[in-house]
Parts: structure tokens; sequence; C-alpha cells
């Protein structure tokens, strides 16, 4: 990308996305994100190699676009094509759940725009939805929709929990199926997924923007489906109905070490065999170790171990989980630092982990 076209017309400029724009403008982004955008543009408008590439410029790590790539804009905009992948995303808000590197390996992901959906009192939107054999995660952003009354969350959360006893808006979801009925009870089961939890909620903007993470356990790790619907609803905030896209799986490892015990590791989600801790609760269960096929070492941390277990007519389960993080090189894990940790991790060329004074070795696919 070297060539830079002439100087674009303000009528040009003005007839520009506005979303793509905005991110041309404001966002502080890397080179291998520039690169994506730039031939995401190129490749929805079919310019071949034949045509004025794209320069990209920097002016105080702020990002310029000029020539094709406005021009590629105006195009997109003309005909009615919406560039795909995270033009508009909460930048922000994924780099604090996944990390700053984190954050730039989803972005290579070219996910879905997030969307936004509102019962006239409460806007939730989808920030990101991933999954891998055993869990789906999405995560999701709440607020109000009259900007000039807002809802303070965290405020109705503890008079809720204190006075009323009914479950805050976020926290009580379930999963629809196709005919929009909730599943999960005796007269209608879950077959391909069951509700989880929803936790670490963060809070922002005075405490008038909470973010979630809404988690679900995969019964069926064959289930193919375009979205999945989730129902939220309390007293106070009504009902709302979420779609939810269904990205493609991403691929897990099963470690499995000496004395049989297995664990199953994603880029995102780390699982053991078995329920309850399968270690003394004085070991350091937070912690472990990467060995990669290279010879190099790199650190991993689990922000929380907890059991599941689940008893049905034709089957019996339990295990551990936890959301996996790796640790930056030189640097300890931080909740609030997404400098030191990625929630996204690089998977394929991890040969064995160490955790808990055992080594899970991987087995062949």
């Amino acid at each position: 990308m070297i060539t830079e076209f002439d100087e674009m017309s303000a009528q040009a400029l003005g007839l520009a996305d506005a979303a793509l724009l905005h991110i041309a403008e404001t966002e502080q982004l890397t080179d291998a994100e520039n690169d994506r955008i730039a031939a995401n543009v190129l490749s929805r408008v079919n310019l071949t190699n034949a045509q004025p590439a794209v320069k990209i410029q920097h002016r105080k790590r702020r990002l310029r676009i000029v020539g094709a790539l406005i021009a590629a804009a105006v195009t997109v905009g003309a005909i009615g094509l919406s560039v795909s992948g995270w033009l508009t995303y909460n930048k922000p808000l994924m780099q604090s759940f996944f990390g700053s590197l984190g954050d730039e390996r989803l972005a290579e992901l070219e996910l879905p725009e997030p969307q936004t959906f509102t019962n006239g009192i409460v806007k939730a939107t989808v920030e990101v939805s991933l999954r891998d054999s055993n869990v789906m995660l999405v995560l999701m952003t709440f607020e109000s929709t009259d900007e000039n009354n807002p809802i303070d969350w965290a405020k109705l959360m503890n008079e809720e929990v204190r006075h009323h006893g009914d479950s805050l808006f976020f926290y009580n979801f379930r999963i629809l199926d196709e005919n929009g009925e909730p599943v999960g009870s005796e007269e209608n089961p879950a077959e391909d997924m069951m509700l989880s939890s929803s936790g670490v909620c963060r809070y922002e903007n005075h405490y008038h923007t909470a973010s979630v993470e809404c988690r679900l356990d995969i019964l069926n790790p064959d289930f193919d489906a375009e979205s999945i619907t989730l129902r939220f609803e309390n007293q106070g905030q009504g009902r709302l109905d979420v779609t939810v896209p269904v990205t493609p799986k991403l691929e897990s490892a099963v470690f499995e070490a000496e004395d049989g015990n297995q664990m199953t590791v994603s880029p995102i989600w780390f699982r053991t065999s078995v329920s309850q801790l399968i270690v003394p609760m004085d070991l350091p269960w937070q912690d472990l170790i990467l060995n990669r096929t290279d010879g190099t070492q790199t650190h991993g941390h689990l922000t929380s171990l907890g059991s599941v277990g689940y008893s049905g007519p034709d089957d019996k389960w339990s295990y551990s989980e936890s959301m996996i993080y790796e640790v930056t090189e030189g640097m300890e894990f931080e909740y609030d630092n997404p400098e030191t940790y990625n929630g996204f991790i690089d998977i394929s060329d991890v040969d064995s982990i160490e955790w808990c004074e055992q080594i899970y070795y991987r087995k062949s696919e």
C-alpha cells in the first residue's frame, strides 16, 4: 500500500460512510487493524491490484485514511453495503475484558457489528458473542433509553436485592426456542444449550451503563444456528428479547495428566473433567504454565474456578471451569490493566500445560 490518491473533494468526503469516517478520524488502531479495515473495504468494492492502492498515515497516534479507502467508503455507502467487522465496537470495553492483545486478535476474526435492542425502557447492545465446544460467552451492555433519566444499575441492584428480592434485569434471562418459549423447564428441556451464569458486571458512566458477561453451557457441540434469542425481564424494566449471533466455533484442545484427569482449553475458556477442585485448595490453582512446541513458556491465570453439575434423565456430568488469561511477559495479572493480560490466547502450538503440580499433555485430535 504505497500509492496515494489526489486530495479528495469536500463533496466526496460528505458522502463517505459515517462509521468508517468516525474510526478513521478518532480511533487509535494498530497497523494490523489498519490493514484489516483497508482490505475489507477494498474487497467489498472489488478493487483490483491494478487500481490505486491505499496509504495510511499516522499523526499524533490518530489514524488518517486517505485515498482509495475513503473513496471505497463512498462507494460502499452508495450501493447500500456495510463494511464487515468491528468498525463501531466498544474498544475500551473489549480491552477491559480481553486485554489489549486479546482485543487485537478478536478484531482479526471479523466479528459481526454490535447490535442494539430496546423495549423503550432499556437498551441492550450485544458487543461480542464467542463459543467453543463447551461454552458460549456473550458480552453485553445495558443502559437506559431515557438519557435524561438514566438507570443507576448499581443502586438498583442493591435496592432490589435488599428490599424486593427481584432479580436485576440483566441477571434474569432465559433462552428461547424457535417458538419463542423459554427452555430449561421440565416441560421444555434444553437440548442445545442451557444457562450457566451472568456475572462479571462492570459499571461505566457513573453506573448508568452496565457491562455484563452472560455464559451459556453448550450441551450439543454440533448444534448449528445463525442466532439464538435471550429474554431479559423483571418487574421494573419490563421484557426485552435480544438476538445473539452464533459465531463459528473456536478450536479447543484436550490435555490429559498421567492419572487420567483431563482439561479442555480454548482461546477463551478452561474446563476440567471433574467437579470440585481436583487438587487441594492450598495449591495455587489460579496459575498455570503453557508449554509451547518451540520450547518457550507463557504463564496463564484463571480468574475463578466454579464447579458445575448436571443430572438429567439420560446423563450426569460435572466439571470446574474458568475464563483463561495469558499473562503478559514480565508483568503480573491485574484486572484493571489490559496491558497485563490476553483473554484470547493462541493454543495452536501449546503441547502441554503445568497446573497444580501436574503436567497435562495434549491429546491427538
